[in-house]
């Protein structure tokens, strides 16, 4: 089912026009603790390999892991706060707010955090999920 574009999140680029996860990307956990937050890489990704973009969201998806996940909204809380020192040097892949466009191909936003401490600040991109991920491609989880 599409999502009409006026109900999506008003910081999503116009090619989005659903959620993956409506209900998680839906949710914002405004207390959001950044002490809390971990990287998560599949093993794949932890041995220096690289792992399917769609089978890394499949693996969220099955372990529960997704619900752990940042959406759009708490990504762009993120880096207003400040990104936590673990995750500098990576891209940070927002999965609770995984949309479509109307072909159907799948994206996630990420925040690229890849610049030493002297850039300004870091900025979200949209990852198209036909490409691979490599270890420099993790999801911030929240600890249970």
């Amino acid at each position: 089912m599409l999502i009409e574009k006026r109900s999506l999140n008003p910081f999503a680029p116009s090619f989005i026009v659903g959620w993956v996860f409506p209900e998680l990307e839906a949710q914002v956990r405004e207390d959001l603790d950044l002490g809390q937050l971990v990287p998560f890489l599949s093993p794949e990704q932890e041995s220096g390999g690289r792992i399917q973009s769609l089978k890394k969201m499949e693996l969220l998806k099955d372990t529960g892991l997704i619900n752990q996940a940042l959406n759009l909204d708490e990504g762009r809380g993120l880096i207003e706060r400040g990104i936590p020192k673990v995750f500098q040097g990576k891209h940070l892949l927002l999965w609770r707010s995984a949309g479509y466009d109307n072909s159907e191909n799948l994206f996630v936003p990420f925040i690229q955090n890849i610049c030493q401490p002297s850039c300004v600040k870091p900025v979200i991109y949209w990852y198209w999920l036909g490409y691979d991920l490599f270890g420099n491609h993790c999801a911030p989880l929240l600890k249970k």
